[in-house]
């Protein structure tokens, strides 16, 4: 849904739908056990149950009728109950962590985004099109960054992907995937990266097993394959020795 130059997000129906189902399978248990004459459970108890359950229902969706994204030109936007939860720039953001592989099931982290000040932004899986909504965001957060990283990158600086991959133009340090300790590997082994089974797979030669690393522990993950792909093309930093003019240099002294 479009609201002037903004994209809302609603809160899709599967989380209500599971709550409705949790909470009417205990309230008809409840019910079931109280109402039986011959059953120990107290009647009053299984109406103090029925109400708590109606009251978590209502809760539930009413926060969910109320939870909505809205995508915007200069960022992201989060709304709750009590209106504007928190809101982000695209200048502002300094990670993006998504598994476009993720199930449906509306439980759970589906986007987790990092400011710059280190702050930790949350969008639910019980969003509709959150996987549309992710797929525009790592797009946004690419146009805003990408420049910069390979900017980076040609000066010899590392580009870390969290604590799991840093790549210069030199090598690139993983864990190796038999024994899960920190290795250099050469950038010209590099063969290709994909997103398969809520994890990216990096290819290179020579090894029979992929690096794997889980989607949700790999940060700006929708980068390595271009940044990999550029240091390789730029190669080794080469350190240049500036020419000494002697001749100047005893000048100086001598003055």
């Amino acid at each position: 849904m479009q609201r002037g130059s903004a994209v809302i997000y609603k809160s899709g129906f599967g989380l209500r739908l599971l709550a409705l189902v949790l909470f009417g399978a205990i309230a008809a248990l409840t019910l079931f056990y109280g109402l039986d004459e011959s059953s120990d459970f107290p009647e009053v108890a299984a109406y103090i149950i029925l109400g708590i359950c109606f009251l978590g229902l209502a809760f539930v969706f009413v926060q969910q009728v109320m939870s909505r994204m809205s995508l915007r030109p200069d960022g992201l936007q989060k709304h709750g109950a009590r209106g504007v939860a928190w809101e982000v720039k695209w200048e502002e953001i300094a990670s993006v962590a998504f598994d476009l592989t993720q199930g449906a099931f509306p439980v759970g982290k589906a986007i987790r985004i990092y400011d710059r000040q280190g702050r930790l932004l949350v969008v639910s899986k019980s969003i509709s099109n959150v996987k549309q909504l992710g797929r525009r965001v790592l797009d946004a957060h690419a146009r805003m960054n990408q420049g910069e990283i390979m900017l980076l990158l040609e000066h010899g600086d590392d580009i870390r992907f969290g604590d799991s991959i840093t790549i210069n133009r030199d090598l690139m340090r993983a864990a190796d995937p038999s024994t899960n300790r920190l290795v250099d590997y050469s950038l010209r082994d590099f063969r290709g990266a994909m997103v398969k089974a809520h994890a990216l797979e990096i290819t290179l030669a020579g090894k029979p097993v992929p690096l794997r690393i889980k989607l949700k522990e790999l940060p700006n993950a929708h980068l390595l394959q271009p940044v990999l792909s550029k240091a390789r093309a730029l190669g080794p930093k080469i350190e240049m020795e500036l020419p000494v003019d002697i001749d100047q240099l005893e000048k100086t002294d001598a003055g």
